[in-house]
């Protein structure tokens, strides 16, 4: 039986494209006037361009292809090319081994492996995309199984393209994996643990062309008794410290009291006692990754002794990457204990230095709501200074030695009471983008943005928090800073955190907030008496 083609197009002689038919409804597009390569994916530009170039007058040729985009998704079609007068005419239809009937046909490497491997079946071409996945894909990976033909395994899924190299060449060599376990990027950014058994498939000339196999997920087996007893021992340690400063709270806010302050003091005592839960989940994602980072490390080493491949300097790198992720656990426990620190005196200080602490502690909450951060001084005299960025999936970036370099704006107050009103608008700033999101009005795989503007104008320092989330409407901007007063669901808001922040603000560093609507999200701006200001070289 003859399959019907689900588009052709008709190309010149440089291969731009003359005339589109489709025979489905999918393919709402038309590319005339571009050129084939564009609607191929980049692993197969040069190759099938090629191949083609190479045909002579009234010869054919057919290949494999991943093509698309069509509706945002990638297809793994058959294309058929036949050159006449110059021209090419190029049939593409859906790849009929890709689906449920190749486990009952005649392919028998197929039904082998379909036979002896359980789990969730998968296909990869020889550039190692994806170009088919069964419907229960979105349970292991969070994808659809459209969203996933075309990706990457390399770039886009593995944590190292070293590894992902290493196995590819064993299963070359060898011809399949038995168990193998490895980790993957989940959509949701999380690392997870599959275990894979598959068989690599070649041509009539012995060329590798793609693998087929079943992969279960482990990640929950990975997780061993040791690494949770680990965890658990240093969570026992901080929540000690975590106690011995909620002592000290207590006992500031109860000399306060004496003071005649106590309304005020309380406020402040039960509003950071709020904030120390979203501040204890964030500390414990962030742990989460480096030990995983760690983990990795050390399974790498021992795979790189296994392939001759370990010397002195991947050790040496190995050690140091190794180092890295142990300072950035160690700062970001102290930045927490400081935060709660009590603070009897007014001083002077960087207001820039505790900006970039607070969205370094906050750090754990941006990667789970999937949000870029940065932040940028503006003096107003040549280009912004940047000074640090988060981008999610992938750590964060200083773009200059903040104590050495950049600019120093420096205030009198209370540094952890401003802190706290840094906390106070991110967390409502994450809120908005995570509801955007939830209301369709940021995409499921674009990033949140969070954007911080830090500049002066005579006596004042400024600091602006703009973001990409639901925004916010005239009547509420009259009323948000106000006690009790929030937009968000009872279990979600109390309606202290923004009040808190205007009250400090106003009280404790005789400046002054406001709330403006954006284009696309909102903008809060904090203004505070400067004492001095020094631009780094």
């Amino acid at each position: 039986m003859r399959i019907k083609s689900l588009f052709t197009v008709k190309t010149t002689s440089d291969l731009l494209i003359s005339e589109f038919n489709a025979n489905n409804n999918d393919f709402s597009w038309n590319p005339k006037g571009e050129h084939l390569k564009d609607i191929l994916h980049p692993d197969y530009k040069k190759e099938v361009c090629r191949m083609l170039t190479a045909l002579g007058n009234g010869e054919s040729i057919s290949f494999h292809v991943i093509a698309g985009r069509v509706k945002g998704r990638y297809l793994f079609l058959l294309g058929r090319a036949i050159r006449k007068d110059g021209a090419f005419n190029i049939y593409f239809r859906k790849h009929g081994d890709l689906s449920s009937d190749c486990f009952s046909g005649n392919d028998t490497v197929i039904k082998e492996a379909a036979d002896r491997l359980l789990g969730i079946f998968y296909r990869s071409d020889k550039f190692g995309n994806f170009i088919y996945f069964t419907e229960n894909s979105i349970d292991l990976l969070g994808y659809t199984p459209e969203e996933l033909v075309g990706g990457s395994l390399r770039s886009q899924f593995f944590l190292s393209e070293d590894k992902y190299d290493r196995l590819k060449n064993k299963v070359i060599e060898q011809g399949c994996l038995k168990g193998a376990e490895i980790s993957l990027k989940h959509k949701n950014g999380q690392i997870i643990w599959l275990k894979v058994d598959n068989i690599a498939f070649y041509d009539e000339n012995g060329v590798y062309t793609g693998t087929a196999g079943y992969v279960q997920d482990i990640t929950q087996y990975r997780n061993t008794e040791e690494e949770l007893r680990h965890t658990r021992h240093l969570l026992e340690l901080k929540q000690k410290e975590l106690d011995s400063v909620n002592i000290s709270m207590k006992y500031r806010v109860q000399s306060q009291v004496k003071k005649g302050r106590k309304e005020e003091e309380a406020i402040l005592y039960h509003s950071r006692l709020a904030e120390m839960g979203e501040m204890v989940s964030s500390i414990a994602h962030q742990w989460r990754q480096p030990l995983s980072a760690l983990t990795f490390i050390i399974e790498d080493i021992r795979d790189a002794y296994h392939f001759g491949e370990l010397d002195i300097k991947y050790l040496d790198d190995a050690i140091d990457e190794s180092m890295s992720y142990v300072r950035f656990m160690s700062e970001t426990m102290d930045d927490f204990r400081n935060f709660f620190r009590p603070e009897p005196d007014k001083e002077h200080f960087n207001m820039i230095e505790k900006l970039i602490d607070v969205v370094k502690m906050q750090y754990g909450r941006f990667e789970v709501a999937a949000v870029n951060v940065n932040i940028v001084c503006n003096m107003g005299e040549g280009e912004p200074e940047n000074l640090l960025n988060i981008e999610y999936g992938r750590g964060i970036s200083f773009f200059t030695n903040p104590v050495e370099t950049a600019t120093d704006i420096v205030v009198y107050g209370y540094p952890n009471l401003f802190k706290q009103v840094m906390i106070n608008v991110l967390n409502n700033a994450i809120d908005a983008v995570t509801e955007a999101r939830e209301k369709g009005l940021v995409g499921v795989l674009e990033p949140g943005l969070i954007s911080i503007e830090v500049w002066t104008k005579a006596t004042k320092a400024f600091v602006q928090i703009n973001d990409n989330g639901v925004g916010l409407d005239s009547a509420v901007i009259d009323k948000i800073f106000e006690a009790e007063y929030t937009t968000k669901p009872k279990n979600k808001g109390t309606g202290i955190g923004l009040h808190m922040a205007k009250s400090i603000v106003e009280k404790s560093l005789g400046g002054r907030i406001r709330a403006n609507k954006r284009d696309r999200g909102a903008s809060f701006t904090i203004e505070v008496p400067v004492v001095s200001v020094s631009i780094g070289t």
